[in-house]
């Protein structure tokens, strides 16, 4: 199965970043917290960087780049 890390990771003794689409071997190995399915010919990385950045300003407040110097 596909997937796209959506959070850091960890799977198949490898840190997986945001954005980086891998193989798992089952259904039990996927975790709806930091992975989401990809459907075949969909690989794009936006969805993924779109949802790291709500992650991240709903969990953490504005992220750095957001903030004005």
């Amino acid at each position: 199965m596909q997937v796209r890390a959506i959070r850091l990771g960890f799977y198949g003794n490898r840190r997986r970043k945001v954005g980086t689409v891998f193989s798992i071997k089952d259904e039990k190995s996927f975790s709806k917290t930091w992975m989401e399915k990809v459907e075949k010919g969909k690989a794009g990385k936006s969805k993924a960087k779109a949802k790291s950045k709500d992650v991240y300003e709903s969990e953490l407040g504005p992220s750095p780049d957001d903030q004005v110097i």
